[in-house]
């Protein structure tokens, strides 16, 4: 009898612990609006989700945890002097326990892209390294049920190829999690963004008994576009208007390519009545000359091939964009040292510049943060409007 006693006791133990351990002992609080914003979040690299809270919301959260299998960029986050630093990191999402993550009110995941990006080699599903890495996160949503979660994917998730991928994962957080759910492929053009950057988006909000959610809705198309020469440094006596210098990691081969591709971008512009001695114009010059792009006064997406080697061609400054200002570009904040003091003795330029571009674009996923928070009724958030480009 003694025994089974003390096998009753233990068992109603751990019956509390879990509940402590899962959403579920918050049925027992009030689901109102919550004074902090518990946050987490999966594939974090430079913790850009938190960043954009910070930074450019009113929002009050603490940051939970994290996923990083980057030990550089762990250390680099928890150096930086933000006070959101994550509390845990996962450094594996592959190997971890789900059952014995924190829960967390918004959870916010960013799994690599690679696999569905039209620059890569499009493998989708059938990568089982990255491309369903996705999965991991599901299963968190799945187990602990956050209030609100926000995926960010390639767009290619909308075509035909990729489509399956997106559905899927709709169809089990809306069922299984009982969650409601929406995707919309956005541009960040059309979010105070000076950068041509479509992502696709899954926001879903979970659905409680008695708890009346307010509708979602996905921001508006803005008016406001500041130009992109407004987040490059001013040229100075060492920049001129020419074309790309030599630089010694490249080629004398990929040098030529790069001056051809510059070439070309001037007369394009010229051709349409643009001064590129005067007016921005931002290239790719680390590209085949089938996939070169420009844009007047807007940068191109910013990816890991062009951020890592800095082939982002400025006309005014004769030169291409380094770390600090692909950060501006990136974020729409001041500066970079500003955020990560001494960050070059963490990482090089090239794994910064990596990270950066593998990060989210903070004006668009304030925007949508605002709204998903206030729509699953956990905290009512403004946008800092001294934020440029707000």
């Amino acid at each position: 009898m003694a025994c089974c006693a003390r096998m009753a006791c233990r068992a109603r133990i751990a019956f509390f612990h879990h509940l402590k351990q899962t959403a579920f002992w918050k049925l027992f609080l009030d689901y109102g609006q919550t004074t902090f914003v518990s946050l987490a979040t999966d594939f974090s690299g430079l913790d850009f989700a938190a960043l954009a809270l910070e930074r450019s919301t009113t929002a009050k959260f603490v940051h939970i945890w994290s996923c990083e299998k980057k030990g550089n960029l762990v250390k680099l986050v928890r150096q930086s002097s933000r006070f959101h630093k994550p509390k845990v990191n996962f450094p594996d999402a592959t190997k971890r326990r789900t059952k014995e993550m924190p829960y967390a009110d918004l959870f916010v995941s960013t799994p690599e892209c690679q696999d569905y990006s039209p620059d890569g080699k499009q493998n989708g599903q059938k990568n089982e390294s990255r491309g369903l890495l996705i999965k991991h996160s599901v299963r968190f949503i799945l187990a602990k049920k956050p209030r609100a979660f926000l995926f960010e994917q390639s767009d290619q998730l909308f075509s035909k190829r990729h489509f399956p991928v997106l559905k899927k994962v709709m169809r089990i957080c809306a069922k299984r999690g009982r969650y409601n759910v929406r995707a919309k492929k956005i541009n960040s053009l059309d979010q105070t963004g000076c950068q041509y950057r479509c992502r696709t988006y899954i926001a879903g909000i979970r659905k409680i008994d008695g708890i009346t959610s307010r509708p979602f809705k996905w921001p508006a198309k803005s008016t406001i576009r500041p130009k992109a020469s407004q987040f490059i440094n001013p040229p100075t006596d060492h920049d001129a208007p020419s074309l790309p210098p030599a630089r010694p990691h490249k080629s004398p081969k990929e040098h030529n390519r790069s001056r051809q591709l510059a070439k070309s971008y001037v007369a394009r512009w010229k051709a349409r009545g643009a001064n590129p001695k005067t007016s921005l114009v931002i290239g790719d010059t680390g590209c085949s000359k089938n996939r070169g792009s420009s844009r007047h006064e807007e940068s191109p997406a910013l990816t890991c091939r062009r951020c890592r080697g800095h082939d982002l061609w400025l006309s005014t400054h004769g030169r291409t964009a380094d770390t600090n200002e692909m950060f501006k570009l990136q974020t729409h904040l001041e500066d970079l040292d500003d955020e990560f003091p001494n960050w070059q003795q963490t990482v090089s330029k090239g794994q910064m510049g990596d990270a950066i571009c593998n990060s989210l674009h903070i004006p668009t996923v304030a925007r949508i943060l605002k709204n998903l928070l206030s729509a699953a009724n956990i905290q009512d958030v403004q946008l800092k409007t001294e934020v440029p480009g707000f």
